[in-house]
């Protein structure tokens, strides 16, 4: 009940900032902490204790996004345009298709291991911040910041090998 409710509140802009399944179980774990303070068992009031509580996890993850300027999701740019711009133009060949594609490896190897290890998880695997963090050992602001110098890193090395490729 907890994880649809997740879903229907999370907006498209967010789905790739807020993922359901935390927001569950987060919501969980304070239902767990705070469970003595709850006066009624019932069913019903249980009900809608933990929505409300998901709720308000919601609205806070809501502001930590949308109204925080340097983690506003509408200044966000996507990995490579050009290239996604190429991938979906349909006339564009498949050999220009396995050209980029082919860069982008080359340029994924040119970085160091851990941040590409970032962004296979971040990108490839549809990993949360949270998750990242939790798996590197470090705060999830230490982890978009990371993924972000990679993502500048990634686009130099591409930038490199176009430049390389054009003379």
């Amino acid at each position: 009940m907890l994880q649809e409710l997740a879903e229907d509140l999370i907006a498209r802009d967010l789905q790739s900032k807020i993922d359901a399944s935390d927001l569950v179980q987060q919501t969980m774990l304070e239902a767990y902490e705070d469970l003595e303070t709850l006066k009624s068992k019932d069913a019903v009031h249980v009900d809608s204790w933990l929505r409300a509580m998901l709720v308000n996890n919601f609205l806070d993850a809501v502001r930590y996004f949308r109204e925080s300027l340097k983690r506003n999701v509408a200044r966000e740019v996507p990995l490579l345009p050009s290239l996604n711009n190429k991938l979906a133009d349909s006339d564009s060949g498949g050999s220009r298709r396995e050209s980029e594609l082919k860069r982008m490896h080359a340029a994924m190897s040119k970085l160091p291991s851990a941040h590409q290890q970032i962004l296979k998880w971040r990108y490839f695997e549809g990993y949360s911040y949270r998750k990242i963090a939790e798996l590197v050992s470090r705060g999830e602001d230490a982890v978009r910041m990371m993924v972000n110098r990679s993502l500048d890193r990634l686009n130099q090395e591409i930038s490199k090998l176009q430049d390389s490729s054009s003379l």
